[in-house]
């Protein structure tokens, strides 16, 4: 009987010394995956932020003057030339819809929002959403418009 004892006393020290390494484990691994999830996720948001804001800062876009012929618009560009941004250009993006203008900038399942402001952080511009998301990503890029020297803001979130 005793011999009996013992054996049960051991499998329960065993279980009981297993979950108390298994449970810890699981939960830091858990953590570990969703901490680099979100760092890949933030990651990606970053990249495609510098990509889109590249785009409109440096691109005249497809075709280059698509701010007559929104519908037949490939790509969007906000240059007259690299880092200048077209005021005629910036009237068309404003004309257009919020949702048309994420197809052309293939966003995905990214909302964004577009500010150009003086360097005493006045506002010139606004297009897009505001920040209703978990993350998000600014990217700041210096331009000129109008001759002058503005803050092209590109906000990317999800």
């Amino acid at each position: 009987m005793s011999k009996a004892q013992i054996g049960i006393l051991d499998l329960i020290i065993a279980a009981v010394l297993f979950m108390a390494v298994a449970i810890p484990s699981v939960y830091f691994w858990n953590l570990t995956r969703d901490r680099l999830i979100t760092g890949m996720d933030y990651s990606e948001m970053q990249v495609k932020a510098f990509q889109l804001s590249d785009l409109l800062i440096k691109s005249e876009g497809k075709p280059t003057k698509w701010e007559n012929t929104i519908n037949e618009t490939l790509a969007l560009g906000l240059a007259e030339s690299d880092r200048a941004i077209s005021p005629q250009k910036l009237s068309a993006l404003n004309a257009t819809s919020y949702n048309t203008t994420r197809k052309l900038l293939n966003v995905g399942i990214y909302s964004f929002k577009i500010r150009l402001t003086n360097p005493g952080n006045e506002p010139i511009m606004e297009y897009g959403k505001n920040f209703t998301g978990q993350s998000s990503v600014v990217i700041e890029r210096y331009v000129t418009y109008e001759g002058e020297k503005i803050i092209f803001e590109f906000t990317l979130w999800k």
